[in-house]
């Protein structure tokens, strides 16, 4: 889980976040991602089919696709985070 005192704050983030994990990253990743995204008002949660820890590498075109896809809305000062 993310640091108690950063996850304290989330809530506060006022930005776009793009969140992406893989489908089958570790459970404790998961829960993070999940807590992450109730928590950060304007978050988006992405999980890329067939992938894990690195989806990135595992489905570079899939991963792409999603940064170009929030990229594209104009997201000025938007948060990217990959759990």
């Amino acid at each position: 889980m993310p640091d108690q005192l950063a996850a304290e704050n989330l809530s506060s983030i006022n930005q776009d976040a793009l969140l992406i994990i893989g489908q089958f990253d570790r459970t404790d990743m998961i829960s993070a991602a999940d807590m992450m995204a109730r928590e950060i008002p304007r978050a988006s949660l992405h999980r890329i089919a067939d992938t894990a820890h690195l989806p990135s590498l595992e489905s570079p075109d899939g991963v792409s696709l999603l940064i170009e896809e929030f990229l594209e809305i104009e997201h000025w000062g938007a948060v990217l985070l990959y759990a």
